[in-house]
Formats: C-alpha cells, sequence, structure tokens
C-alpha cells in the first residue's frame, strides 16, 4: 500500500509541474486586425510568439483608404513588444492580457513622389480568450514623414497616435 501511494503521489507531482510548464510554455498566435492612424486605416495580419510574460510579434498589412479607394499600393509593417501585468495562474488560465508595449510602424506610397512614414509608440494591449482571442491595443508617439521627389528631400516629425481591434488564433 505504501508503493502504491508513493507512485500516485510522483504521479500527482509530475501531472501539476506539467500543467505549471504548459501555462508558462511559448504560445504563438496568428492575428487579423484594423488599425487606425492618424494618416490612414490599416487591414493587417501577423504573427506573435508569447514566452512567459513577453509577447513579440510582426503584422504585415495594406492602407484602406490609399490601397483600395485611392488605388495606391500602400504597404505597411509593424513590429511590437508587450509584457504582460497579470501573472496570476487564475488570470493567465483564461486568457486575460493586459500590459504595456513598445510598437514601431512603417508605410510607404508613391504619389509624384515617395511619401515614407516611421511611427514609433508606447502603447498597451488588452486581450481576452483561449484558443481564439479579442484584444484592443492602442498607443501614442512620434511620427516621422519623409517626402523624397527627385533628388530632394523633407523630413518632419510629429505626433501620431493608434488604436486596433482584432481576433487571435492561438496554437502550440
Amino acid at each position: 500500500m505504501k508503493i502504491v501511494l508513493f507512485l500516485l503521489l510522483i504521479f500527482y507531482s509530475s501531472v501539476v509541474n506539467s500543467q505549471k510548464k504548459l501555462v508558462q510554455k511559448a504560445s504563438s498566435f496568428l492575428s487579423s486586425d484594423i488599425s487606425l492612424q492618424r494618416m490612414d486605416a490599416f487591414l493587417n495580419v501577423g504573427y506573435k510568439k508569447r514566452v512567459r510574460y513577453v509577447e513579440a510579434g510582426i503584422n504585415v498589412g495594406l492602407g484602406i483608404e490609399k490601397s483600395f479607394f485611392q488605388k495606391r499600393f500602400s504597404p505597411h509593417i509593424e513590429c511590437f513588444t508587450f509584457y504582460n501585468l497579470f501573472q496570476k495562474e487564475k488570470d493567465r488560465r483564461y486568457g486575460f492580457v493586459f500590459g504595456p508595449g513598445l510598437f514601431i510602424s512603417a508605410t510607404t506610397y508613391k504619389v509624384e513622389q515617395s511619401l515614407n512614414y516611421f511611427d514609433s509608440f508606447l502603447a498597451y494591449q488588452i486581450s481576452l480568450g483561449r484558443t481564439i482571442k479579442f484584444f484592443h491595443q492602442a498607443g501614442y508617439g512620434l511620427m516621422i514623414e519623409s517626402f523624397v521627389s527627385g533628388k530632394s528631400r523633407i523630413t518632419n516629425m510629429g505626433n501620431n497616435y493608434f488604436a486596433k481591434i482584432g481576433v487571435l488564433y492561438a496554437f502550440h
């Protein structure tokens, strides 16, 4: 009987440890979102990786107004990292994420000249869900506009913002 109890104790502790490792294990996400910035709205798809409490990812997309309505190709790329402030296991079990982050994006399109926008934001993220997660991100930061026409180049700096909503699909 003592041997059976000893084996059950070992089995139980290995299951509990594997469950804790599963909660802390790295997760991968595919995302789709709509983002609004001062200059345009963007339709994005992306990939995100979470390791413990830190998330990092990349999105690519198109400017909705410029690409679809003005018929100018306006590609957009975003790189970001977020830190989850809620580190309790019960919050992670329900998929609740909230935390600050850094967000960098770049957009370009051509009219008669080439227009480039580079943005860096201080941001936050909120998401909820397990396999399918709904999320919201927003931020405020610095925008650098670069206009290139022939041999002349003009650069302006200003403020910018973004707000986005989207859906993530989690897979391991």
